[in-house]
């Protein structure tokens, strides 16, 4: 702090993470994956297998959550769903607003190849994953629609923690919704950002102000910090 090192210094012990966090889990598997089940159960009770559509995730870091996804996908015989995730891959924005006070430009950095490798070891078919690097003001967008060609989705997993890259996962994804679909913030209570109406839930709340046609129904949470909700359009 005396010199000023201290975000230089930062920035660098992030970059140097992926060597020893390959294996850390932002997402707990032991939690994440029944949740998963639960999700992917109902909904197959109102729409067949090949209308599921393809798994969004927003925040891949090192592929943990991504890998228990595509094993839940894979077990519950969605054949035609791919698995497609968005990340900078560069770690958190500059002047990232986190209203949870918990991260800053630079942090949560996992390069893609590394997360490639993760996933591989993992178990997962990487020919069914696809990868879109990028911030997200330059890869949400109709260009990342037409080049995926996405037309559905029914599962969603928002682990971008702040609120402005949130408010813009839920105005991407709000054409690709069908019916209905799931939604899980990964980020939705930590540090209680939930009670003071900020983070994910501001985002969530102002979206669903702006689209009236669309009712929630709670889903419950699990730990640490996760909520879910089905997003249901009227």
């Amino acid at each position: 702090d005396l010199i000023g090192l201290r975000a230089a210094a930062n920035r660098l012990y992030w970059r140097l993470s992926p060597r020893w966090k390959a294996k850390e889990r932002l997402v707990r598997p032991e939690e994440f994956r029944p949740a998963v089940d639960r999700c992917i159960a109902e909904l197959l009770k109102t729409r067949p297998a090949d209308q599921f559509g393809d798994y969004l995730e927003f925040g891949v870091y090192n592929g943990v959550s991504m890998s228990v996804a595509y094993a839940a996908i894979a077990a519950a015989g969605l054949k035609d769903t791919r698995l497609i995730g968005f990340d900078s891959f560069e770690g958190m924005p500059d002047g990232a607003q986190d209203d949870a006070g918990v991260f800053d430009g630079g942090q949560l950095y996992f390069d893609e190849a590394g997360a490639r490798a993760n996933m591989r070891r993992l178990g997962v078919d990487l020919d069914r994953v696809t990868l879109v690097k990028g911030w997200y003001d330059d890869t949400l967008n109709d260009d990342t629609v037409a080049r995926l060609g996405l037309k559905r989705t029914s599962l969603v997993m928002i682990d971008c923690v702040i609120y402005p890259s949130t408010a813009a996962v839920l105005r991407f994804i709000e054409p690709l919704i069908g019916e209905s679909a799931v939604l899980i913030f990964d980020d939705w209570a930590r540090r209680d950002t939930h009670l003071k109406g900020q983070g994910q839930k501001r985002a969530f709340d102002e979206f669903l102000a702006a689209h009236p046609w669309f009712t929630t129904v709670d889903l419950g949470e699990f730990p640490p910090h996760a909520k879910l909700f089905e997003l249901r359009r009227t």
